[in-house]
């Protein structure tokens, strides 16, 4: 039994398969392994490795081993072994990984994004518990790290899409937003895992991942499209703060899951993005939602949000998503996800 949709992870396993992922003998280690790209990640392993016969051995990192094993479920908990703590917890550890997904920084306010220093401890202080540990068993183990598009900051855009730059000389990270900690917690992370790669005692990926949408997303964060999800289910409209104009694209969780998968075995090295490049507007988003749920769609305009474009350019170095990514057929079946799931609880 699987926590998300089979054809979702079906889907997952037919692009890795195709690009021939092969994770046989593999020991991976997961920080954050049960936020929502932790728990894609795990589910797409467990189907994968399972269809294709590949034996691995996975440990997870949780400071709430109950939690997770309510959220991700009997199966895809008893997949994986797991040790429960922060990522200093990664100190006493002895688990010799040859690749390791380290997911472990605070997104939303119910993960503690609001803490600085909890955002700190976890990225920068869970990148540098793995790189001692890779020093330690000397075998160049191969890092990923869930890096974000908030890096950016003001950069330049390209045809109103963000360029993939391996540094970030012309672009700042305004003090006054929101994303500030974070965005400058994912820049250090980001530099300390570039330079053990060029020491040459790992080989480390940086992937910048953007926005996404379908079952697992929360719908009660500071998401906007999880939010008209909530709205199309439990008000009676929706609406939007902003005048709708900011442009976002999203990506499902099985493509970002199946793309971090494929580059967690590649060798690749530097940064990359995993997001969708088909950006929309908004309000484009939301008509989207109030067509679907038949719930009128209101645009509050308390802010112009016209200059927030958060739409990344593909990576042409990674084997573009070759599975459906209809829109409209998303958004159902993440309604109905978060209505059964609701059910369940």
């Amino acid at each position: 039994m699987y926590r998300y949709p089979e054809e979702y992870l079906e889907s997952a396993h037919i692009y890795l398969k195709g690009n021939s992922v092969n994770f046989s003998e593999s020991k991976i280690l997961i920080t954050g392994a049960s936020g929502f790209i932790g728990s894609w990640l795990i589910e797409v392993l467990r189907y994968y490795t399972k269809a294709e016969s590949q034996k691995i051995q996975i440990l997870g990192l949780s400071r709430n081993l109950g939690k997770t094993h309510a959220k991700l479920g009997k199966e895809n908990f008893e997949f994986l072994n797991w040790a429960e703590g922060g990522v200093e917890k990664l100190s006493e550890i002895k688990y010799v990984f040859s690749h390791a997904i380290h997911c472990a920084t605070p997104a939303t306010s119910e993960t503690g994004s609001n803490n600085s220093e909890n955002v700190r401890l976890s990225s920068i202080g869970g990148m540098q518990y793995l790189l001692k540990a890779a020093k330690i068993n000397g075998n160049r183990p191969r890092i990923l790290h869930t890096s974000s598009g908030a890096v950016y900051g003001n950069v330049r855009l390209i045809h109103e899409k963000l360029p993939l730059r391996q540094d970030f000389q012309e672009a700042s990270v305004d003090k006054s937003s929101r994303h500030f900690t974070y965005a400058m917690a994912k820049r250090e992370t980001e530099l300390r895992l570039n330079q053990a790669t060029r020491e040459g005692y790992v080989s480390g990926v940086n992937a910048r991942l953007f926005a996404f949408f379908g079952p697992g997303l929360p719908t009660t964060s500071h998401y906007a499209i999880g939010n008209l999800i909530n709205q199309a289910l439990f008000s009676e409209s929706l609406h939007l703060n902003g005048n709708g104009k900011a442009r976002r694209s999203y990506l499902t969780g099985n493509a970002m899951a199946a793309v971090v998968l494929y580059l967690l075995n590649k060798e690749l090295v530097g940064a990359t993005h995993v997001g969708s490049s088909d950006g929309r507007t908004l309000k484009n988003w939301g008509d989207m939602v109030s067509d679907i749920s038949g719930k009128p769609l209101k645009i509050l305009s308390k802010f112009d949000d016209s200059s927030d474009k958060y739409v990344p350019h593909w990576d042409g170095r990674i084997p573009k998503i070759n599975f459906e990514q209809d829109h409209r057929k998303v958004i159902n079946r993440w309604i109905k996800f978060v209505l059964s799931s609701s059910k369940l609880d």
